[in-house]
């Protein structure tokens, strides 16, 4: 799971940090997303627009691409709207209007 800049909650992880057959790990910010994830999980975050501008700039926003590509899975442990969210922003094209908001 990418550290995002606001990340709401970091207990959400909890249940996944406890469970014996997941080996989980936040990835710091400078560091990409392991290739050899199986999942990509994103948390809750208290600014959603700078927490974005924040992956971009951290490149994840490549990997996690690049992951679903691949097959891989990319979750989200937020409210069914900020999952959704997450994948359309990922997924559109970046404008200069983007950097304003």
């Amino acid at each position: 799971a990418p550290v995002l800049s606001r990340l709401a909650n970091y207990d959400d992880a909890d249940p996944l940090r406890l469970e014996p057959d997941v080996d989980f790990a936040f990835v710091p910010a400078g560091r990409p997303i392991p290739r050899d994830a199986e999942v990509v999980m994103l948390f809750g975050t208290k600014s959603m627009i700078g927490d974005l501008a924040f992956l971009r700039e951290q490149g994840w926003d490549h990997d996690i691409l690049a992951h679903a590509r691949a097959g891989g899975r990319v979750r989200g442990a937020a409210a069914a709207l900020l999952r959704v969210t997450w994948r359309l922003a990922l997924m559109q094209p970046r404008s200069a209007s983007d950097d304003c908001h």
